[in-house]
């Protein structure tokens, strides 16, 4: 009898865990499900234009984009030049593009210098 009873408490306690950890993967997947999707894109190669805007955008298009951010249904990047990060990135790009050299845009992932066009984040020279 003590061999039945052993048994039942192992099984009581195996099914215990069992709903826990169901419960917590379920949270888990409620949680993940809850957070907004996030994807900046991103970029590499040669720039095929810039464009200088009102404002003190200025629009980078490049020569492909690999993955573009939803909201970036221009396919190009946008820098603003009215601070030092901003005017520090546009020398980059361009002493990038005179010399005829790679680069690599990294995006924020939203559009929010110029509306169809991804912030940039960071620019590789190669």
């Amino acid at each position: 009898m003590n061999n039945q009873i052993s048994a039942s408490n192992i099984s009581r306690k195996n099914s215990l865990a069992k709903r826990k950890i169901a419960a917590g993967l379920l949270s888990m997947l409620v949680l993940a499900s809850s957070l907004p999707a996030y994807a900046a894109g991103s970029s590499q190669g040669s720039i095929n234009q810039v464009l200088f805007m009102p404002i003190g955008a200025v629009l980078v298009v490049p020569a492909q984009i690999a993955t573009p951010a939803a909201c970036n249904t221009a396919r190009r990047f946008a820098i603003n030049t009215n601070d030092a990060s901003g005017k520090a990135q546009l020398a980059g790009l361009l002493s990038a593009q005179a010399s005829g050299k790679s680069v690599t845009i990294y995006g924020t992932g939203e559009c929010n210098i110029w509306g169809d066009s991804e912030s940039v984040q960071i620019l590789v020279l190669q």
